[in-house]
């Protein structure tokens, strides 16, 4: 009797814990991708899943590392960006409904569409 108790224990465990596990692998859409911007057509960026980013842009091409940090915001450190600009390393506040990824900084936006 007190191994049937143990063994649905443990299934009851197993179950939970993978239940949780679905549940919190598949509640956050993924950044990682290639993604287009609603207004600048020829401006894209990609998000490896190894935590690369390429930024295509009229000025050129930018590479660097980006990083997801809690509460829905990317860090990202470009050192090419930061020769150019002096912003290589910041911080963008990001929102993802289906396919749209929205960049938030300051009081401005940036839309894009997800390409693949």
């Amino acid at each position: 009797m007190k191994n049937i108790w143990i063994r649905s224990t443990i299934l009851t465990l197993v179950l939970i814990l993978t239940g949780l596990l679905l549940v919190a692998c598949a509640s956050k859409p993924s950044i990682v991708g290639y993604w287009q911007d609603t207004q600048i057509k020829n401006r894209y960026v990609e998000f490896t899943s190894d935590g690369k980013v390429i930024i295509d842009d009229v000025e050129g091409i930018f590479t660097g590392t980006y990083e997801l940090i809690s509460g829905n915001y990317v860090k990202f450190d470009s050192p090419m960006l930061g020769l150019l600009y002096d912003i290589g390393v910041y911080t963008l506040k990001f929102q993802i409904s289906g396919n749209t990824l929205k960049l938030l900084g300051g009081n401005k936006s940036i839309t894009f569409k997800r390409v693949r």
